[in-house]
């Protein structure tokens, strides 16, 4: 007479093949969501930074900057050609960077890097007609769970003679020297 069933060696065997194939559909629903989670905070990133970086450009373009001048602790002020003047002020302490009208409250994890603000100038062309000098003004934004930058990155070619761009602001008296170095516009 034949005996059925399953030997004790049977059921370990299925028992451990049904857990090696449960860990790794878990291991790969958990990279799927780490992907999912990276993925949505890099969208994002990417989109505000297209939403403030053509802001800028746009005024740049549309409204012919004259001038740029300090509005207080790690703010500046860009005055057009058109009475118009709009703010672009970092706040720190709140993780958010403000143009205008247009707030980008920057996602959890994310940080404000060292800000970077330089103007080249070439005084040997000095028509009214020639763009001779580049405006930079780059401030780095990363998150802790993404490798790249998706910060401001601008550069504005301009004519010197028409616009008064100082390559150095004084920074604010209620500020440390460490945060000058890091979030000052201008050095």
């Amino acid at each position: 007479m034949k005996k059925r069933g399953f030997t004790l060696i049977e059921i370990t065997v299925t028992f451990s093949l049904i857990a090696v194939v449960i860990v790794l559909l878990f291991e790969i629903i958990i990279s799927l969501r780490e992907i999912y989670i990276k993925g949505d905070f890099q969208t994002t990133l990417l989109m505000k930074q297209g939403i403030l970086t053509k802001k800028i450009n746009e005024d740049f373009q549309d409204l012919k900057l004259k001038s740029i001048t300090s509005c207080g602790k790690f703010c500046i002020t860009l005055n057009y050609r058109t009475n118009d003047s709009y703010n672009l002020s970092l706040d720190i302490e709140n993780n958010r960077i403000q143009y205008h009208d247009y707030v980008w409250q920057l996602p959890e994890g994310s940080t404000i890097g060292q800000v970077e603000t330089s103007v080249y100038e070439n005084n040997l062309t000095t028509s009214i007609f020639t763009n001779n000098s580049i405006l930079k003004i780059d401030i780095p934004v990363t998150n802790k769970l993404l490798e790249k930058d998706y910060g401001i990155h601008i550069l504005y070619q301009y004519n010197n003679s028409l616009t008064t761009i100082p390559t150095r602001i004084p920074a604010p008296t209620d500020i440390t020297k460490e945060q000058h170095q890091q979030y000052s516009f201008f050095r």
